[in-house]
């Protein structure tokens, strides 16, 4: 793993041993900010002496994000613990702005829940934040045994940056190296106005609709190979799978059967448009999904919170 800056949201209502874990795993990880975000610090004094209730609450957070430094310094990790108080993703957005960290992780608010893996700051995060997020589940999987990248080089998703599959496949690869995992890269495609076809409402024979499929499998095929071919796999058991169906459909159960550990896959549809920063077809995917997320946005996307 090459040298990444990294944030670690500590959350004392969740744990944070897996995120811990993963970051010792993690061979090369530079520096990591442990980030408390409490929501907000009383204000009252109270007894004789007037103890400011501010002041003990924050230096009892300081004395947790301590804590976690120890144990990260113990795996080898450099590490520094920070307090910052307010609207919990806006906090965790400025520190990532601030100190151009290169990726945040956090054990999920809803770990346990099988219908829904990530919480509200989860869900901010996956939208806003600039940098990659990570996404562990408790109790997961370590190292990662098998690790799945969902790409879309054809572009299905319009205005998908044509750099996010490589962003994707890196972090990938860089991950199955530290933990000696699988890689499964899986490609799910979709022909435009396939049933309409099918069912006779255009010009076209059934031989001439199904030339017409096998012509948009094709293309999809060769833009797949022609991304793998920039990426180095060597030293890394992998395997492709290219799937015809809806992609919120297919990609979870593919991730159910090849029991992932961990999916890799873009967040970002379209940058630069206010209140979009999603795709649909992965706002589809995350409620199903039953492992950890690393979720990647395309270079140059712009935070809410920075234009803010």
């Amino acid at each position: 793993m090459r040298n990444r800056r990294a944030i670690l949201i500590d959350d004392p209502s969740i744990g944070n041993q897996e995120a811990i874990a993963r970051l010792g795993s993690l061979a090369g990880t530079g520096p990591v900010t442990v980030l408390v975000t409490p929501g907000f610090v009383p204000s009252y004094r109270v007894g004789p002496e007037h103890v400011d209730m501010a002041d003990l609450f924050l230096e009892e957070e300081q004395r947790r994000a301590e804590e976690i430094v120890e144990q990260l310094r113990g795996l080898g990790v450099e590490a520094s613990a920070k307090v910052r108080v307010g609207v919990r993703p806006v906090e965790i957005i400025r520190e990532v702005l601030e100190t151009k960290a290169d990726f945040v992780i956090k054990v999920s608010e809803d770990g346990n829940s099988r219908t829904s893996p990530v919480g509200s700051t989860d869900s901010h995060l996956l939208r806003q934040c600039p940098c990659p997020v990570w996404i562990t589940r408790p109790r997961e999987q370590s190292p990662y045994r098998r690790v799945f990248a969902a790409i879309d080089p054809q572009g299905n998703v319009p205005g998908r940056a044509p750099d996010l599959d490589d962003r994707i496949l890196e972090w990938a690869i860089e991950i199955c190296r530290a933990d000696q995992a699988e890689l499964v890269v899986v490609h799910a495609w979709e022909m435009d106005g396939e049933g309409l076809l099918i069912r006779g409402r255009g010009s076209l024979s059934p031989a001439q609709v199904d030339r017409l499929i096998a012509a948009t499998k094709a293309d999809h095929e060769s833009r797949v190979d022609e991304l793998l071919a920039k990426h180095d796999f060597s030293g890394i058991e992998h395997t492709l799978q290219i799937v015809k169906g809806r992609p919120s459909d297919l990609i979870p159960a593919a991730l159910f059967r090849g029991r992932a550990d961990l999916i890799v896959m873009g967040t970002v549809a379209r940058t630069g448009i206010a209140g979009f920063f999603i795709g649909n077809t992965a706002e589809r995917i995350i409620p199903q999904v039953g492992c950890s997320i690393l979720a990647v946005k395309p270079e140059g996307f712009v935070s809410p919170v920075e234009e803010a």
